[in-house]
């Protein structure tokens, strides 16, 4: 079994993916998947280097690591898995 196996233990239902959640859910993996992590910036300014995070992206990721977090509680942590999560968070 993978890292990720608990992830498929109590996997929601088409009925739970339609409650209020799902639709938020939905959005926020379509967001992740396609959206930049960063946008453009044309201020010239230093601080930012030329790009500054997407907001709409890093919202998403929070919708996403609050849907998934009751899943992993209480399992060992999967070290990649993990800093993927505190490096997007």
């Amino acid at each position: 079994m993978s890292s990720l196996g608990v992830l498929h233990q109590g996997v929601p239902s088409a009925a739970s993916v339609a409650s209020s959640n799902g639709p938020h859910l939905s959005r926020a993996l379509l967001v992740i998947a396609y959206a930049p992590r960063t946008l453009k910036c044309s201020c010239g300014a230093r601080c930012c280097a030329g790009s500054y995070p997407n907001p709409e992206w890093a919202d998403a990721m929070r919708v996403l690591l609050a849907h998934v977090a009751p899943l992993l509680a209480g399992h060992a942590a999967n070290e990649a898995l993990h800093s993927a999560i505190m490096r997007t968070h």
